[in-house]
């Protein structure tokens, strides 16, 4: 057992001596016996007996050198890509291809119901990061967790590529590689790799990822918009004119459909602004709703990591 002594949440520091359980909220983080894949991998099926892994998959650099890696291990289930509807196509795309070509078995798996993200947008207008994790909820958190207790109920495990040092803004604020709500399981066996040792994994192996990764430095797998900007907003056409059109029809929409309020925030990625009491306002009126998206903010830096805003240096612009 690694000697541990302080974990940081946020600006509170709690004191660890001799323990595996560190709780934040609903969610409990579980310290490994060692920090390499092999020992996290290890622990999460002899000491918390998950045995059925399944890759959350964006098309980015960590998540597709984990299913290759966890394919190697002899440990790969099934890769799981979540479209969300307000994605480049072209990266889901590209993981159905990559599965298929390494015969990976893959689910593809939608929020329901399917267009919720619209809904939304007519009812609070386009999201900012203040409320992200709600999105976030909606597009993946419940997504993911109606496939994993629906199909695999005790032994499952959701394998994460968020990893402890990609960004200044996850250092010190992402304890253990191993956590759960008590239904709900995930792993991240690279938690303690640096973004050089992925990258090298990934060139020696001869993988490749979404090429939506070159244009906006990430898989495009959800543009929900919370992290948005307008620069941003523009190469969306270039990657995906449907999905461009889409977002247009949005903003359209709100201006003639939406609520009053929806109508102050309606244009994508230009909610950044939203003030405390608004924000505040909107996540207890939507949380009154969806009761049951109320730990999804224990999960966002899990679940979205590098992919999204929460885990990266875009996140921090705002």
């Amino acid at each position: 057992m690694r000697d541990k002594q302080t974990v940081l949440f946020g600006s509170k520091p709690i004191r660890v001596t001799n323990k595996k359980i560190i709780k934040s909220g609903s969610i409990k983080f579980y310290e490994p016996t060692s920090e390499t894949p092999e020992a996290i991998l290890d622990d999460l099926e002899n000491i918390y007996h998950r045995t059925n892994f399944y890759v959350l998959t964006s098309g980015g650099k960590d998540s597709v050198a984990l299913c290759d890696w966890m394919n190697k291990q002899g440990k790969l289930k099934a890769v799981v890509h979540i479209k969300t509807n307000i994605g480049v196509q072209k990266t889901t795309d590209f993981v159905v291809e990559l599965c298929e070509k390494h015969d990976w078995p893959y689910h593809i798996i939608e929020p329901q119901p399917k267009f919720i993200y619209a809904s939304f947008v007519l009812q609070y207008g386009f999201p900012g990061p203040a409320i992200h994790h709600m999105v976030m909820g909606m597009l993946k958190f419940k997504t993911m967790r109606d496939f994993a207790l629906s199909i695999d109920r005790k032994n499952h495990c959701l394998i994460s590529g968020v990893r402890k040092y990609e960004s200044i803004r996850r250092l010190g604020n992402y304890a253990e590689p191993i956590n759960s709500d008590g239904s709900l399981w995930f792993g991240s066996p690279f938690f303690y790799k640096s973004t050089e040792e992925v990258y090298r994994y990934v060139h020696e192996n001869g993988l490749s990822v979404t090429p939506v990764h070159d244009v906006l430095g990430f898989s495009g797998e959800c543009m929900c918009g919370s992290f948005g900007n307008f620069h941003e907003k523009k190469m969306i056409r270039s990657l995906d004119e449907k999905l461009a059109d889409y977002i247009e029809w949005l903003e359209d929409g709100v201006k003639r459909f939406g609520t009053s309020y929806a109508k102050a925030f309606g244009v994508w990625g230009g909610s950044t602004k939203m003030s405390e009491l608004e924000q505040q306002k909107m996540i207890d009126e939507f949380l009154i709703k969806n009761p049951e998206l109320k730990p999804s903010s224990d999960f966002e830096r899990i679940i979205c990591g590098q992919e999204c805003g929460p885990g990266t240096m875009q996140g921090m612009m705002y």
